[in-house]
């Protein structure tokens, strides 16, 4: 979806592809109330040449048994993506939590340094990873001529539902939270996590609301 000035809300999703991902030249776009099930997931992108993505809202997203709940990508190009805001994202079963990637693999790489990503914001998101030492909560791989500025991910509370620890991974990513680092330059980082509390979040294994605790605009199929 490429909009402008657009309020999308109370969509569910069942499709193995992408789930609500916005595309290029958007902006002013509040996206709200989503259920996402054996899906993508949602995302931004993939992103290339004269990005310019601006004010984008995600808020009270459900994601089970998808490849993400959000992933950020793109490999090479430039622009700018900013100033967004993901919130009240809960996840179970999925392989990725959050993933942004500035060199990923589906895109063939397009000239430019790197679309650069900044003045991101990621709040209160619970649930479990399907494989938290493989595929942590976090994992930001920024490219190192433009590295990714001003992300907090301190709101990212998740366990894994394999195993018993979390590894989340951070290449040229700078902000706050898990393995995200401040100052400047190029890095590569892990961070090992062995004890989560208050990531437990509701599950909807038959649900009637495309978010728990929100009352939909109208009866989901099957629930009227």
């Amino acid at each position: 979806m490429a909009a402008k000035n657009v309020h999308v809300h109370d969509v569910a999703v069942t499709n193995k592809d992408e789930c609500v991902t916005v595309k290029n030249k958007s902006s002013n776009v509040l996206i709200e109330n989503i259920f996402c099930n054996w899906s993508g997931g949602c995302g931004i992108g993939s992103l290339g040449a004269d990005t310019a993505i601006s004010d984008i809202h995600y808020r009270n997203v459900y994601t089970s048994n998808s490849n993400q709940m959000m992933m950020i990508k793109s490999n090479g190009g430039d622009g700018v993506f900013q100033n967004a805001k993901f919130e009240n994202f809960i996840g179970h079963g999925n392989a990725y939590s959050l993933k942004i990637d500035a060199a990923w693999a589906g895109q063939s790489k397009v000239s430019g340094d790197g679309v650069e990503y900044k003045n991101l914001t990621f709040s209160n998101w619970k649930g479990t990873a399907a494989n938290g030492a493989s595929r942590g909560p976090v994992v930001a791989l920024c490219a190192a001529a433009v590295p990714c500025e001003n992300i907090d991910v301190s709101g990212i509370n998740m366990w894994t539902e394999a195993g018993s620890s979390i590894v989340d991974k951070c290449n040229n990513a700078f902000g706050k939270g898990h393995c995200l680092r401040t100052g400047s330059g190029t890095y590569t980082s892990t961070a090992t996590t062995k004890t989560v509390t208050s990531y437990s979040a509701a599950t909807m294994p038959v649900p009637t609301t495309f978010y728990p605790g929100v009352t939909p605009i109208s009866a989901l199929a099957g629930a009227a």
